[in-house]
Parts: C-alpha cells; structure tokens; sequence
C-alpha cells in the first residue's frame, strides 16, 4: 500500500501575497489621504498626491495580479525563507520605534547595516557605503533641496553645519 503524505504549506504564495499588499496599500493610501486632510491647505497638496498616487498604483497592481492569465497562481513561494522575512519585519518595527527617540540618522545607519547582516549578507565593502550614500542623498533632498524637516535627531548640529 501507498503512503499517503499531507504537505503544509506554512507560506503564502506570491501572487496571494502580492494581491494583500495591493489591497493593504489602497487602504494606506486612503488613511493617508483622510490624515493629509487635517494638515493645513498648504501642507496638505504633496502628501494627498502621494496618497493618491499609491493608491493608483495599488490598484493598478492589483488589477495586474487579479487580471492577468500569466499571473495564475502557481504556487511559487512569498517568502524563501520566511525567518528572515520576520527578522525584516522586526527590523523594521524597532528602526521606527528608534526614530522617536534618536532621530532619523543613526537609525537609519544602524537599519542599512544591520538588517542585511541579519538577513545573511555580509559584504562590508557594499553595506557600509549603500547606507551612508542612501542618508546622505535623502539628507541632501529632503532637508536641503525640498526644505522639509527631518525628524528631530539627536545630530541635528551636524546637519545644521553642512546646510
């Protein structure tokens, strides 16, 4: 007599998890744009048009994924290794908690290099230099170039003496 095996599968499959982030980042592009309306009318104009960019391209995603015949779900793994997948998503929760306390640099420094680590990939030689390129470019845009605030960090001295 045969063996009868049951395979579990503890993973979501691509396409299922890209239809739920589709759907996820509408519902984020509709809290957004309700909250951009509580800023006052000149605060307001680029974050409600970055919600309703979101939303379009969410929807536009999801379209695709619900749509398309070459999209069928054919059960290819979201995450290879969903343990890293949880050490990202901690990652992530802990780098925002870090903001409020540190400010936006060292988090950021600290979230650029650590999590690739965390996740298996140790080439120093890339790491170090992508993260502190990453915060200087978005440092130069936000800061300098589009004149908005960076949330209050514990370096702002530093900033303040190279703008």
């Amino acid at each position: 007599m045969g063996e009868n095996t049951v395979e579990v599968k503890h993973n979501v499959t691509r396409r299922n998890a890209e239809v739920i982030f589709s759907v996820a980042l509408m519902l984020a592009s509709i809290v957004v744009y309700v909250e951009a309306g509580r800023y006052p009318d000149e605060s307001a104009g680029y974050p409600k048009f970055l919600a309703v960019l979101l939303g379009v391209f969410s929807l536009l995603g999801l379209c695709f994924q619900l749509l398309s015949q070459s999209n069928r779900d054919n059960g290819e793994l979201f995450f290879l290794n969903p343990l890293r997948a949880a050490i990202g998503f901690l990652s992530l929760c802990v780098y925002v908690v870090l903001l409020e306390y540190f400010g936006y640099i060292i988090p950021s420094l600290l979230f650029c290099t650590i999590v690739p680590v965390l996740i298996g990939y140790r080439n120093f030689r890339v790491i170090i230099p992508l993260a502190v390129i990453s915060i200087v470019l978005i440092i130069i845009v936000f800061h300098i170039v589009l004149e908005r605030p960076l949330p209050p960090d514990v370096l702002d001295s530093l900033i303040k003496a190279f703008s």
